[in-house]
């Protein structure tokens, strides 16, 4: 037992500094919704980061009576290029922009907006998060923070209708790929429906927190011998079901985070193990709050979600359409065009899906210009504005993924990933011999 106590004691320290810098960052980045990770700005010459710091934009629009003019968006806002300068013109997050014959209308953190006399207005659903947006020539669809499609009328004043989709459970049977599942655990939607999985990930953060800090306190008295009675309470929570509770989704933010760091050199073993449906967490056959894009044409409904398209006439009955996350989609000229994350890019041309050839992975938009395609992706086609400054959201990243340190800092991370698990193991076995379970 003794050996047990040092090999615990020696492992937070070395590794408590590391496993804080990870559970603050990651407790942040699980909500990159929120606001102020991109109202929070910082100076910087780093190439890297800046270059990072494209990664937010969502979306883009090029005018087509003027190749001078174009918008681009993202959690920044949206900025405005012409031949004379470029600027910020509404300091929201917008994740998409999208134009049809009654003008051009974004889908924003704060409902759906329009451009308007050359400016931004408010048009619908102010105050809800809108993360996907599809326009006809009679009316507007947008989704609801992944759960609900709002139909609106062009006067902006009437819903048509308001529908929470859901998906019959004998279309949701499908298998996914270690790959896949890797990502939905550290990202927090791998296990059940709404925020539930996000607030799991929020409660092992906070208390890996609470023990690397509780830790090194007790640690600092006991060595001065003082403060007995506070290092006897600290010791009391530190060592509690408080604690106990949080190993579970620790060693699967662990274990997921050292398979992440490695997604390059580990993605084609990923991606050929194949895990089952019938042993998946319960989102998986549910995917109520899953709703990724939007689309409608000729009045029939498509969505995207992680396991593909689905297709319906009325919004409640459902069928499986085209299989593969349907990251992203958009319709031009009659053709739906589909971003695939981690699954290969479509369109659809009439009743048929096929492969879009010649794509970058995961594009977050698209516009035809003389008849070639042009993507907003990772190594995007479109000029973007460039920025001196990076957000919050994009040194937190930085942080956690170690790229802020050096390339070669995964391996740091890892190794901080293998004594947190030591950690917990150790610390279980103390617990449960503290209680005489063992």
């Amino acid at each position: 037992m003794v050996k047990i106590f040092k090999l615990h004691k020696y492992s937070a320290l070395l590794a408590g500094v590391l496993l804080f810098l990870l559970a603050t960052t990651g407790l942040f980045l699980d909500h990159k919704n929120f606001s102020f990770m991109y109202d929070i700005t910082f100076e910087t010459d780093s190439q890297s980061l800046l270059k990072k710091e494209n990664r937010l934009f969502e979306s883009f629009w090029n005018n087509p009576a003027d190749a001078s003019h174009q918008m681009s968006c993202g959690h920044r806002g949206i900025f405005e290029q012409t031949k004379e300068e470029s600027k910020e013109i509404l300091d929201i997050q917008c994740m998409s922009l999208r134009d049809s014959s009654k003008g051009l209308f974004a889908a924003t953190s704060d409902g759906v907006y329009i451009y308007d006399e050359n400016i931004w207005k408010s048009f619908a659903l102010g105050g809800e998060y809108i993360n996907a947006l599809s326009l006809d020539d009679t009316s507007l669809f947008a989704v609801i923070d992944k759960h609900s499609i709002v139909e609106l009328d062009y006067t902006g004043a009437e819903i048509v209708r308001h529908d929470r989709v859901k998906i019959d459970s004998a279309l949701l049977k499908e298998d996914i790929k270690l790959s896949r599942f890797t990502r939905d655990i550290h990202y927090g939607r791998g296990l059940f429906d709404g925020i539930s999985s996000l607030l799991i990930n929020d409660y092992s953060s906070v208390v890996l927190i609470f023990l690397t800090l509780s830790g090194y306190i007790a640690w600092y008295f006991i060595r001065k011998k003082k403060r007995a009675q506070l290092v006897r309470s600290i010791i009391k929570i530190h060592a509690s079901l408080f604690s106990i509770f949080a190993i579970i989704p620790l060693l699967l933010l662990a274990l997921s985070g050292i398979l992440l760091d490695h997604s390059k050199l580990l993605g084609s073993w990923m991606k050929s193990v194949n895990l089952e449906n019938a042993y998946l967490p319960p989102v998986y056959r549910s995917l109520s709050e899953d709703i990724w894009s939007i689309d409608h044409d000729k009045g029939v409904y498509y969505i995207g979600n992680r396991y593909g398209v689905y297709e319906s006439s009325d919004l409640k009955q459902w069928d499986f359409a085209s299989k593969g996350f349907a990251y992203r989609m958009k319709r031009i000229d009659g053709t739906l065009y589909i971003s695939g994350m981690g699954a290969p890019n479509r369109v659809k041309v009439d009743d048929n899906y096929q492969m879009l050839k010649k794509s970058p992975h995961m594009f977050k938009d698209i516009s035809i210009e003389k008849e070639k395609n042009i993507f907003l992706a990772h190594h995007s086609d479109v000029q973007l504005p460039e920025f001196t400054s990076i957000t919050l959201y994009t040194l937190l990243l930085a942080l956690h993924d170690g790229t802020f340190f050096a390339s070669w800092w995964v391996w740091i991370n890892d190794i901080g990933a293998v004594l947190l698990m030591v950690i917990l193991f150790t610390g279980l076995a103390r617990y449960m011999k503290r209680k005489k379970i063992i």
